[in-house]
């Protein structure tokens, strides 16, 4: 039975296009990387949840929501978690 890593970087994103890919990227190029990042894609117009689809890195989770606003994004990451320990990435922020 697989294990869920010790990390889910949930990343709550409304028509974030023209920033998710940079966003994913910098997640991923972490020294750190035992971790899934969770794109929880909330009624966005754009084409927010293509973009976040097009990562092939296994790491990369894919949720569309539906219009569940940035609150409802964060509670379903909270319910549907198995990791204990729960990190915040924004959809027009890098990490560095």
């Amino acid at each position: 039975m697989p294990t869920s890593p010790p990390v889910i970087v949930v990343l709550p994103a409304h028509n974030a296009e023209a920033t998710i890919a940079p966003a994913i990227v910098s997640t991923l190029q972490q020294s750190y990387t035992d971790f899934d990042l969770w794109v929880l894609e909330n009624g966005s117009n754009d084409h927010t949840a293509e973009m976040a689809r097009s990562f092939t890195d296994p790491r990369v989770k894919v949720f569309e929501l539906g219009p569940v606003g940035f609150q409802g994004a964060l509670q379903y990451a909270i319910t549907h978690a198995s990791s204990e320990w729960l990190a915040r990435m924004d959809a027009d922020d890098l990490m560095f």
